[in-house]
């Protein structure tokens, strides 16, 4: 990967967060080890053991459900998200102020997640050229 550790989840939005890669070391007494080193860079396997440690501290992550239907409630602002869990052939209704969707590294937009696109809603490929924008806005 050879990617920063300044570029790790969170370090560019908050460098105080406790979900740093920084953090991740100092919890798992490497720090000095890596200071040391000075690789400033992160091995895919080791950005595999920091995500697994940031997730296993998240508890309203949830892991292999099949989304079936996301749909937005405009009265109470909030997503409706529809999931299905085939490990207990169980279904779960979430609902949330903010949705992220994940679907690669090339910009894509479902057709029916286009309906959505406002000034707060956006494709992170249209990040930077809205950016000032986002940091001047409220919410």
């Amino acid at each position: 990967m050879q990617v920063s550790y300044l570029a790790d989840l969170v370090t560019l939005a908050d460098p105080s967060s406790k979900f740093s890669y920084l953090n991740f070391l100092r919890s798992h007494n490497r720090l000095i080890q890596f200071g040391v080193h000075e690789q400033g860079y992160i091995t895919r396997s080791e950005y595999n053991r920091y995500c697994r440690w940031v997730c296993g501290q998240l508890t309203n992550l949830l892991f292999g459900f099949t989304v079936e239907s996301v749909d937005y409630n405009r009265e109470l602002e909030i997503f409706i998200v529809s999931c299905y869990d085939k490990s207990t052939d169980s279904r779960q209704i979430i609902r949330t102020r903010k949705l992220v969707v994940g679907i690669g590294s090339q910009p894509c937009l479902p057709c029916n997640t286009r309906q959505f696109l406002n000034e707060k809603v956006l494709h992170a490929a249209d990040y930077m050229y809205r950016r000032g924008e986002i940091i001047q806005s409220k919410k």
